[in-house]
């Protein structure tokens, strides 16, 4: 009888044991999904932005830009026209390329307002009568303050939209025929950008030289983002100044047809 009873107890523990497991595996399951939940919706700062201002936004439009803006950035935006249109038949000659469509310019009033919009982190698709057409570069661009610093930030927006509209076409058919240009490395379209944009300086001199003294490069196709683009910035100094700034087109245009910067540089 006592076995009988020891046997019935601890049948009646395993089965409360079981039951206990089963409800702390289900509160673990809800608090899973609800994280997952709440990691797709709530968008980290970066490529993916939380968003916590509504902008209203106005438009100006000129020959070749289309400039948007909000609350008191009817200035900054008139300025910006000025400048990006007085610098478009430069660029397009030096780079060899002109825009088949207008580029929009996405104006913030501050660096916060930038990293509270969601606009320009998926790439825009237009279709027009069932067929995929041009995508529309877009430029975002905060003021910080300084016009000089806005005119650098706007100018290498500019030129980084021209190139990649140049190198890897407008649609996206154009953009899956050019997709070998994958391989050409991280310095070599940001250094063009960052050349023309802000030109040679004492700073980008210091840099380069400390850099090159301690050894603290690496080959420049395996250098990413910022070195990269400091890099790319001087050895494009470097050909402008031995070969001319109407070589860069030249070079482009090379780039793309034959796939190679290495082969396009050295012809």
């Amino acid at each position: 009888m006592l076995c009988k009873n020891t046997t019935k107890h601890i049948i009646t523990q395993y089965n409360r044991m079981k039951i206990s497991l089963i409800i702390i595996l289900l509160l673990l399951f809800s608090n899973f999904a609800s994280a997952q939940i709440e990691g797709m919706t709530q968008r980290p700062f970066g490529k993916n932005r939380v968003q916590y201002k509504d902008f209203e936004w106005k438009m100006k439009s000129s020959d070749n830009f289309e400039v948007y803006y909000y609350d008191y950035g009817n200035f900054i935006s008139d300025y910006a026209i000025l400048f990006a249109e007085n610098e478009f038949p430069k660029l397009c000659e030096t780079l060899g390329h002109t825009p088949e469509g207008k580029t929009r310019l996405f104006l913030y009033n501050s660096l916060g307002d930038l990293q509270q919009s969601n606009i320009g982190l998926v790439g825009e698709e237009k279709t027009i009568g069932g067929q995929m057409a041009f995508i529309k570069p877009i430029i975002e661009i905060p003021f910080t303050g300084s016009l000089n610093d806005f005119k650098k930030e706007l100018k290498y927006g500019i030129i980084q939209t021209f190139l990649t509209e140049m190198m890897y076409g407008g649609s996206i058919k154009e953009i899956l025929q050019s997709s070998a240009l994958s391989t050409v490395p991280e310095w070599f379209l940001p250094g063009i950008a960052a050349h023309l944009s802000e030109g040679w300086s004492n700073e980008m001199d210091d840099y380069m030289r400390s850099a090159i003294d301690n050894r603290k490069l690496k080959r420049p196709h395996r250098l990413r983002d910022r070195e990269a683009r400091m890099v790319g910035h001087s050895i494009w100094n470097f050909i402008v100044l031995k070969y001319g700034e109407q070589n860069i087109s030249n070079i482009l245009n090379l780039t793309r047809v034959i796939k190679s910067e290495t082969s396009s540089i050295s012809s």
